[in-house]
């Protein structure tokens, strides 16, 4: 299905979508519907507002990230939301928005995508799953609707994903180069994130940013297959 980035025009059907999701009390905490001037005002945001449509260019859903925190800490981090027509569930509408919002949040500089969906909406979960997203955790007490405290699990893709993509086209460039292994240095944190990529560990080192600040990090490398 053709999946863009939002237009002006697109306001009214993205309001009549996120409003359903506001009546069925499963997409979000928001209590009350939202008029077309407040989600058109979205369009101001230059992160990805994508919709997905049907051959004659109907709106099915949408998809948009906003910025997880304006403390420059969280720079990179987007937090996300997708919503679906309830007369186009399950036709594969969430999976496919997720997924091209992921591509476009990579290609605006993102480098995690993070959001919360109601434990209970099994459909939210099995989509984000789908998708490449992981869960990290139950958020409870966080928001109430309806004077209730529903449970919301967490979601994010990150640079597991992300960043599979880079290095798999690393590896190929290092392979027809005649190189035979992948040698790099990476933070503690960032540690992980390379084992599970088949990176191992070489020494502990110190690594100095231009700010001059020193990181403990790692030396590790990887053997490229034959």
């Amino acid at each position: 299905m053709p999946i863009r980035r939002a237009t002006e025009a697109d306001a009214g059907a993205m309001t009549a979508i996120y409003n359903e999701g506001i009546a069925d009390r499963v997409a979000t905490f928001e209590p009350r519907p939202r008029e077309p001037g407040a989600v058109a005002a979205w369009l101001d945001d230059e992160l990805p507002l994508l919709v997905a449509t049907d051959g004659d260019g109907a709106v099915l859903g949408f998809a948009r990230v906003s910025s997880y925190s304006d403390r420059c800490v969280y720079e990179g981090v987007g937090e996300h939301g997708v919503y679906v027509a309830r007369a186009a569930r399950g036709r594969r509408v969430g999976r496919d928005l997720l997924e091209a919002l992921a591509a476009a949040a990579e290609h605006a500089g993102l480098s995690k995508l993070t959001s919360r969906v109601f434990a209970d909406s099994a459909a939210s979960r099995a989509v984000h799953l789908a998708a490449g997203f992981h869960e990290v955790g139950i958020q409870r007490r966080h928001g109430r609707l309806d004077g209730e405290w529903p449970r919301a699990r967490g979601r994010r893709r990150d640079r597991r994903l992300l960043g599979r993509a880079i290095l798999d086209a690393c590896e190929r460039a290092a392979r027809a180069a005649g190189f035979r292994t992948l040698a790099l240095m990476a933070t503690l944190a960032g540690e992980p994130l390379y084992r599970a990529f088949g990176f191992r560990e070489i020494e502990r080192v110190e690594i100095t940013p231009a700010d001059g600040i020193v990181l403990a990090g790692v030396a590790m490398e990887r053997p490229i297959g034959g």
